[in-house]
């Protein structure tokens, strides 16, 4: 006979069908958790593509809904990253036009970006009239479209067995508690 692992579970099982309350104390401390460690991973994910702000990345939340973790970015553009989107036009609205940074010709700044560099400003105050610097204004352009990264399908397939012993932790917290 070969070497073998024998994990028995059956301690910890009566453990916890003799006290529901250990369970859901250990579930209660899993989801956040599993949230963040989600959270992470997506994070991780989302470094792939061009994100020159950072704010999609930075929007990734988890929230804890009853007995389950909901995590993801909370920025409407992330689905735009995520999923191919097809050749379009953009328009500006209401008589307004399209900003368009050109290459190396932003000039001035803003305010500072979530990790600490300044953030550019393409448009400024100058002697009381509005000064636009190193950018190309346009009414309207052809997006070429988007390959798509399905940074939340990479992280999804990652998430399941960290997450699993991040439970397991728990539930052996609890029953070498008790």
């Amino acid at each position: 006979m070969g070497v073998r692992i024998i994990v028995d579970a059956s301690r910890a099982t009566r453990r916890l069908a003799e006290t529901p309350q250990a369970a859901q104390r250990a579930v209660s401390r899993w989801l956040p958790r599993a949230g963040q460690l989600g959270v992470d991973i997506i994070q991780d994910e989302m470094r792939v593509f061009a994100n020159p702000t950072g704010e999609t990345r930075a929007s990734t939340r988890a929230s804890i809904e009853g007995n389950r973790v909901v995590i993801g970015p909370h920025k409407t553009t992330a689905k735009f990253a995520n999923y191919p989107t097809r050749a379009h036009v953009i328009e500006a609205k209401n008589g307004k036009a399209l900003t368009i940074p050109m290459a190396g010709g932003v000039i001035g700044t803003r305010g500072k970006l979530h990790d600490g560099r300044p953030k550019p400003a393409t448009r400024f105050k100058f002697g009381g009239k509005t000064v636009y610097r190193g950018v190309i204004l346009r009414q309207k352009v052809r997006h070429p479209g988007t390959k798509g990264h399905f940074f939340m399908e990479k992280a999804a397939a990652r998430i399941p067995a960290p997450a699993a012993a991040l439970l397991a932790e728990e539930i052996a917290r609890e029953v070498n508690h008790q």
